[in-house]
C-alpha cells in the first residue's frame, strides 16, 4: 500500500507546526505506551525506535522518529468509554482512522523538513528519483486499539524518502503538485493559515515552495500569510507569479482572493484589476 493513497483515504486530520528536532515528550504517558506497544506484539524495530528518545514532535500526540534507515511515525488517540457499545465500536473505528492519518502525516512532515537525509550512508550515491515521489512504500502500517488507547504506526524507508527529496529539491519547472508529501504539506500550510499563525506559515511555505508542491489556491493562502506580516514584497511576488503562471485557470474566486491580498498590501491598482477579472469570470 503507498503512503499517498493511505493519506487520500484517511485525510481527516491535520498535523502541528513544525518544531525542532529533539527530545521531546508526549503528553500520552511513556510508560503506557510503552506497554501498549510490547502487548501488542509489534515488531521490535517499531519498539526500539519508539524507545530512541530523539524525536520530532507533531500535535494530537504524534511523534515521528528516525531508527537503522527506517522512518516511524506513531500516533496515540484516547478513546473515552461510552455506555452504548455500538457507539463505542464506531468511535473507535473513527479514531483508528485519525490515528492512521496523523501516524503518516507526522512522517512525513518529519522526513521531509527535519531528517537529515545527508546522514545517511549511501546519501551520496542516491539519484533523484520522481517515482519514489510518486510512489512511497509504506513497509508496514500497524493500528489497533489496546486498554483505551487506539495507536497507530507508520514506516516508510528513508532511502526512498531522500531519493524523493534529491529529486524534489533539483531547480525545475515541473508541477510537482500531485506528488505525496504535496497533500501532506498543503495540510499542513492551511492549518497554519486558518489558525492564524503566519509568521510559521510563511517559514514552512519558504522551506518548501522551490519543491514545486503548492497549489494555485495555496500560493493564494501564503500570499495572504505574508500580507499578514506586511511582508508586502514577498506577497506581491507570489501574487504575480501565480497570476502568470495559472492566468488561463484562474476562477472568479480566486481572482477576487487575488485581489484582496493586492488590495491588502497597498496595490489598489492591480486589486481592481483583478476584481474586474473576477467579474468577467463570473458572468462569463
Amino acid at each position: 500500500m503507498t503512503l499517498c493513497r493511505l493519506f487520500i483515504a484517511f485525510s481527516l486530520v491535520m498535523i502541528g507546526s513544525l518544531p525542532a528536532l529533539g527530545a521531546n515528550r508526549l503528553s500520552v504517558n511513556e510508560d503506557k505506551v510503552a506497554s501498549i506497544l510490547r502487548e501488542e506484539s509489534l515488531p521490535a524495530d517499531v519498539f526500539d525506535a519508539w524507545r530512541s528518545k530523539v524525536r520530532f514532535q507533531g500535535q494530537n500526540q504524534s511523534t515521528a522518529t528516525y531508527r537503522n534507515g527506517e522512518l516511524y511515525g506513531f500516533s496515540f488517540i484516547h478513546t473515552p468509554d461510552d455506555a452504548d457499545k455500538s457507539v463505542q465500536i464506531r468511535l473507535q473505528e473513527a479514531q483508528v482512522k485519525r490515528a492512521r492519518a496523523r501516524s503518516i502525516n507526522v512522517l512525513g512532515l518529519f522526513a521531509f523538513n527535519a531528517f537529515e537525509c545527508s546522514a545517511l550512508q549511501q546519501y551520496e550515491n542516491l539519484q533523484p528519483d520522481p517515482d519514489m515521489c510518486r510512489n512511497i512504500q509504506l513497509t508496514n502500517l500497524w493500528a489497533g486499539e489496546q486498554d483505551g488507547y487506539v495507536y497507530s504506526v507508520a514506516k516508510a524507508p528513508a532511502e526512498a524518502i531522500c531519493a524523493c527529496r534529491k529529486y524534489l529539491d533539483k531547480p525545475g519547472t515541473v508541477d510537482n503538485s500531485s506528488v505525496y508529501y504535496a497533500a501532506i504539506a498543503s495540510e499542513e500550510l492551511a492549518r497554519l493559515y486558518e489558525a492564524n499563525e503566519h509568521k510559521a506559515a510563511t517559514d514552512f511555505f519558504l522551506k518548501n515552495y522551490k519543491r514545486r508542491i503548492f497549489s494555485k489556491e495555496k500560493l493564494i493562502l501564503a500570499a495572504s500569510s505574508f500580507a499578514k506580516l506586511k511582508k508586502n514584497e514577498e506577497a506581491n511576488s507570489i501574487l504575480n507569479a501565480v497570476v502568470e503562471r495559472f492566468l488561463d485557470s484562474l476562477t472568479s474566486e480566486e481572482y477576487e482572493a487575488i485581489g484582496d491580498v493586492f488590495y491588502a498590501i497597498g496595490k489598489q491598482d492591480k486589486a481592481e484589476e483583478m476584481f474586474i477579472e473576477a467579474a468577467k469570470k463570473l458572468h462569463s
